[in-house]
């Protein structure tokens, strides 16, 4: 009986360990009364609405939408109407960190983080953060902890000096994301609002490639910038 019931202790634990929620990135919402979609498109009902500065944890993107959480629910938004937020993340410096329940010593030991695993900060306290990982989620100290950086550099493309200008386009709404390759999925560099003119060099499935500064180039969508030929989506 004991030996069932140590089983099934073990078993519980690792549930609970699997659980945790995976390293995610949070979309603030840049309008009021922005609609929430059942689905990744104009056609797809709207289930509610989304305030300007809410944050929400990103669960997908897909064909120029972004996926959150939204009131216990998944809902899908115009990414164009959302600025991403990367969250923080650190890599333990030593094998078998301790991950506690409360930040401090005397904190129940939950499990362990292994050398350079990757966790998400959830909070701090003194010198004491929340963490959550694949695996595990509990408080660290941070002296074995790493930070973890979002590196966009190999994806930012560099420009020949002589590079061919093909035209200029502007920025059609309240606000674009450039990114650093021509998919939704790509890396934000930076975000700009609407009137912002840009020089392009090259243009891909609808998508511009714009020199953010003098020597770095970003990929916009097409159908959020106008130029002499084309219009706005407006969504």
């Amino acid at each position: 009986m004991k030996g069932w019931l140590s089983l099934l202790f073990i078993f519980s634990g690792l549930i609970w360990m699997t659980t945790n929620i995976v390293h995610a990135d949070q979309a603030i919402i840049q309008v009021d009364r922005l609609n929430v979609r059942s689905g990744p498109s104009l056609s797809d009902s709207i289930i509610g609405q989304a305030n300007n500065n809410e944050t929400y944890r990103i669960v997908n993107e897909k064909n120029n939408w972004t996926q959150i959480e939204w009131n216990d629910k998944k809902g899908w938004v115009a990414s164009y109407l959302v600025k991403i937020k990367q969250e923080e993340s650190f890599t333990s410096k030593v094998d078998y960190l301790r991950v506690r329940e409360e930040p401090g010593m005397d904190g129940k030991i939950r499990g362990y983080l292994m050398k350079n695993k990757q966790a998400t900060k959830k909070k701090q306290q003194g010198d004491w953060v929340l963490i959550s990982s694949a695996k595990i989620s509990g408080w660290v100290h941070t002296d074995y902890l790493s930070t973890y950086a979002h590196s966009n550099s190999k994806d930012i493309q560099e420009t020949d000096s002589n590079g061919k200008l093909l035209g200029e386009v502007t920025v059609a709404t309240a606000v674009i994301n450039v990114r650093t390759q021509a998919s939704t999925n790509s890396s934000v560099i930076t975000q700009v609002g609407k009137g912002k003119t840009f020089d392009y060099i090259s243009e891909s499935k609808g998508w511009y490639q714009v020199r953010v500064d003098n020597n770095k180039t970003g990929w916009v969508a097409g159908w959020l910038v106008t130029n002499k030929i084309n219009s706005p989506l407006h969504q």
